[in-house]
């Protein structure tokens, strides 16, 4: 390595043993990605000691680290971006410490040990944009308890246990893009969901119909669209073909008839 290096990664190089993290000692990264790696707590530790004033976009996902590691973070004044997904050692006490976190605008807890006893506390990270909780079950939780910062713009609430009930949690929040995909969702839920000014929806593997899908599809911004794996027909190809701002739509699942949308829309990418 040499002076004035700002950006480190080694995504994917699950044989770096974790004591070679500490070669990150030293200097002011400003952007690291050691996601699916084995690098742990051993590298929190030398980031926050050097790049403290500098490290503004972290990707640790799927790797050693944990909410003791996490926590050395708390001193990383500059920190925008933080991705811990399919981290098995950060649990509950990591958002203690990232609340002091005060620039953070992207957080992905997706597939963690974070328990529903986060919901009501989300709402203390106000800059938050983008927010990953997938996999996290919150079917517990009242929509009330599921309090999300006013600053959301892109949610991933995929396979949470979520029920029409808790998209009240929502209906406020200007949505641009919301990933709900594997939840117990079905048409009465689209009454919520209609109303966001959502340019991008993945309401995969979900309980919606043809009643649900033709109401998403008059959505004036909505740009991406899956309906992946859901009990829709075709039925829906008319609402589809009209859609006004529609350029991409996920059938793959479904008894769609792709040709047809394909033939009477020929710019509309249909993936199956």
């Amino acid at each position: 390595m040499r002076d004035g290096l700002t950006a480190f990664e080694v995504a994917g190089c699950r044989g770096i043993p974790p004591a070679a993290f500490a070669a990150l000692r030293g200097y002011g990264w400003t952007a690291v990605n050691i996601a699916d790696t084995n690098g742990g707590d051993e590298a929190l530790s030398a980031l926050a000691e050097f790049s403290s004033l500098t490290l503004s976009w972290l990707a640790a996902s799927h790797s050693r680290i944990s909410s003791a590691g996490v926590a050395l973070l708390s001193s990383t004044k500059a920190l925008v971006n933080l991705g811990v997904s399919e981290c098995e050692l950060v649990d509950d006490n990591a958002l203690s410490s990232l609340v002091q976190c005060r620039s953070l605008r992207s957080l992905g807890l997706n597939r963690t040990n974070v328990s529903a006893a986060i919901a009501p506390r989300l709402q203390q990270f106000g800059k938050l944009t983008v927010l990953g909780v997938g996999g996290i079950d919150l079917s517990a939780c009242k929509a009330a308890d599921i309090r999300m910062p006013m600053s959301l713009r892109a949610l991933d609430a995929s396979r949470c246990g979520l029920t029409n009930r808790h998209l009240s949690a929502i209906m406020r929040i200007p949505l641009e893009e919301l990933y709900i995909g594997g939840n117990v969702i079905s048409d009465e839920g689209m009454g919520v969901i209609a109303r966001l000014p959502l340019v991008a929806l993945d309401i995969s593997n979900s309980g919606i119909t043809d009643a649900g899908v033709k109401r998403l599809a008059a959505m004036p911004s909505l740009r991406r669209l899956s309906i992946e794996g859901c009990q829709v027909s075709d039925e829906v190809i008319e609402a589809l073909v009209a859609s006004p701002a529609l350029e991409l739509v996920d059938l793959r699942g479904t008894a769609i008839t792709t040709a047809t949308i394909r033939l009477r829309r020929p710019a509309l990418q249909v993936v199956d």
